[in-house]
């Protein structure tokens, strides 16, 4: 199941959906891996080079992206991105360290809450 997510994490990074700390590492793992595999494999000429390192940031922004909505956070936090090394620091400490949102936000429901299927009222 693990890695079914991560794969569609990886593969769909403009979803409007939030995940946590671990699927983000392990997916953001996963996409500088297969760079890394198709840089090794020869991949590298000025058009594929630039596919894949295309492919590759946006799935990566797309993660990003997933990830600052688990935190309740919008995706125009990646800016913090332009400020030389104190807003790549800040962000990826949020993005890595910092544990999602207990309640449900305007990406959706949190993810480790109990599923109830029946509502008492």
């Amino acid at each position: 199941m693990l890695a079914s997510n991560l794969m569609i994490s990886a593969l769909n990074p403009f979803s409007n959906r939030r995940i946590g700390r671990l699927q983000f590492c392990l997916s953001s793992a996963l996409v500088w891996l297969a760079l890394a595999l198709l840089n090794s494999a020869g991949l590298s000429g000025p058009v594929s080079g630039f596919v894949v390192a295309t492919l590759a940031t946006g799935s990566l922004i797309g993660l990003c992206v997933a990830r600052l909505h688990d935190l309740g956070k919008s995706a125009w936090w990646l800016v913090l991105i332009i400020l030389p090394i104190v807003g790549a620091v800040y962000l990826a400490w949020q993005l890595v360290f910092m544990g999602g949102q207990a309640s449900a936000n305007p990406w959706g429901p949190n993810r480790k809450a109990p599923q109830d299927f029946l509502t008492v009222r």
